[in-house]
């Protein structure tokens, strides 16, 4: 059955010699013959995640593991298992998941056990209604609370937390609110918004832009593309897709990784 990753329209593709607007035709047709406009499904995202990580040379096996009734973290774990000694666990940033690290596992598993997972409300795991919240804060502890109800399911004891981009600050607040278990905080290209001046008026055209999409997934947008979603973010951006394909040590070509990545993104939820 066509996808709309098939034929690629990456920068390194020959399908990149048709035009946005007959790819966007290619992707509809496909879309009619399917008779579905969102071209994504968690059996499809799984597939792609599960060929994105044959690039982990190092043993590694996948697992749901429910932290609450009927909620669960998608957990990727790598490395000798008999390892207890050091144990290293990595969150990806925002709109991730247990890919993200695929060119990283292998060389951390000498030295240590390797957990990974796709933090709650992201890619394969459990969603929440964090449009409930009426305070940064409350989300804040909806993730931390999560993550420490994981590491007491895998009977992870201390560990070295490391956090990239928006995993950053949530491992930053993790680490503030349970000391006892980390033993180091990596935090690699950090997230963070700093706070506008309390003299500094927001633009007019920012306060109707923010109404509008307030309460909106700021990722909805590639659910509301449907099938054209694919093209959109490979033409948006070729770069991340092809430093994903360079990560993955070349094992992987860039079609692969954009299915992968854009699997990620439009299946990201946080309402």
């Amino acid at each position: 059955m066509p996808t709309p990753f098939e034929p690629s329209t990456t920068p390194d593709s020959p399908a990149q010699k048709e035009s946005f607007w007959m790819g966007s035709l290619r992707a509809l047709s496909v879309a009619l013959r399917q008779g579905r406009w969102l071209p994504t499904s968690d059996a499809e995202h799984h597939k792609a995640e599960v060929e994105i990580l044959e690039a982990v040379q190092s043993p590694h096996r996948q697992e749901m593991v429910e932290v609450k009734p009927g909620e669960y973290l998608n957990t990727l774990v790598v490395g000798d298992e008999s390892k207890k000694e050091e144990v290293v666990v990595m969150l990806h940033g925002y709109g991730g998941g247990i890919g993200t690290f695929v060119g990283t596992y292998d060389a951390v598993t000498p030295h240590a056990k390797v957990y990974s997972l796709d933090m709650v409300g992201f890619s394969r795991s459990s969603m929440v209604p964090y449009k409930s919240c009426t305070a940064p804060e409350k989300a804040e502890e909806i993730l931390v609370d999560y993550l420490e109800k994981w590491v007491e399911k895998m009977g992870i004891e201390k560990f070295t937390i490391v956090g990239h981009s928006f995993g950053g600050y949530v491992a930053a607040n993790y680490s503030k609110r349970h000391p006892e278990r980390v033993t180091r905080l990596v935090l690699a290209d950090p997230w963070g918004v700093p706070a506008m001046p309390p003299d500094q008026k927001k633009p007019h055209w920012l306060i109707r832009t923010l109404a509008t999409i307030s309460g909106s997934n700021p990722l909805a947008f590639l659910r509301g593309a449907g099938p054209v979603g694919p093209l959109l973010f490979e033409r948006a951006r070729p770069d991340l897709i092809n430093r994903f394909a360079e990560a993955a040590g070349g094992r992987k070509d860039a079609s692969m990784c954009s299915a992968c990545l854009f699997y990620c993104f439009s299946l990201f939820d946080l309402l």
